[in-house]
């Protein structure tokens, strides 16, 4: 049998391996290999997205700007105005970039009648050495708006209310945008001009049913329809 003594400390952090005779160096190395290996380590097998890599003051786009309840550059008043006009449903939102707040979001939504702003914060977990999204100052901890947005449809958590519906964003950028059936042609039978195709186009929003959770459809929010409330600062 190999005899315990026979075992000895080596160190690799240069370029050729030696062997480390004191005690409390060996020490030191193993616990520094512990902490380098605890900070590449994950608890999920699911890795985290760019939340993780930083900007100057905020956030890499992450997964969530290709979700249809992710609204770019929306303002405080017009998302206000969107969720308001979706009926009495609870539990309507999208989300938002922070205008106050750059780097954080906002999660716009509706409950008993009014429309609620509440923030998502990205905090920095030690543990992990990444960035992380919050929605109740750091109690509950999400790699992405996308694991965010799924809890809160199936949890209300910190709400009054799951989230049940989004509001659809808009046609996306990489995409053409469709010419409607109003604006196919003219009165002469001729393609439309650019100028009428540039106008902002509202289409009525409807709810469809899908299991836990449905859509609502809107492209309202390229247009100045509505003014917020007075006094409120925009996050």
């Amino acid at each position: 049998m190999e005899s315990v003594r026979s075992r000895v400390a080596m160190d690799f952090t240069g370029s050729v391996g030696r062997i480390v005779d004191d005690p409390k160096e060996a020490k030191n190395i193993a616990e520094n290999e512990g902490v380098n290996w605890r900070r590449t380590w994950r608890p999920f097998s699911r890795p985290p997205p760019s939340c993780a890599v930083v900007r100057l003051h905020g956030l890499d786009d992450g997964i969530h700007v290709l979700q249809p309840w992710f609204h770019r550059g929306l303002k405080r008043d017009i998302a206000a105005a969107i969720v308001r006009d979706q009926g009495s449903v609870d539990g309507v939102f999208l989300v938002r970039e922070s205008k106050s707040n750059l780097g954080a979001y906002v999660l716009t939504y509706k409950y008993s009648e009014k429309v609620f702003h509440a923030q998502i914060q990205p905090v920095f977990d030690e543990r992990c050495n990444c960035w992380l999204y919050t929605l109740d100052k750091g109690v509950t901890r999400f790699y992405d708006l996308l694991q965010l947005i799924e809890f809160y449809q199936l949890n209300a958590g910190c709400l009054p209310t799951r989230l049940t519906h989004y509001v659809q964003n808009g046609v996306p950028e990489m995409l053409p945008l469709p010419v409607p059936v109003a604006l196919s042609q003219s009165d002469d039978g001729s393609p439309p001009s650019p100028t009428e195709l540039d106008q902002p186009r509202f289409v009525a929003a409807t709810i469809t049913d899908g299991g836990g959770g449905g859509e609502l459809s809107n492209n309202a929010a390229s247009s100045n329809t509505a003014a917020g409330p007075v006094g409120h600062k925009s996050i």
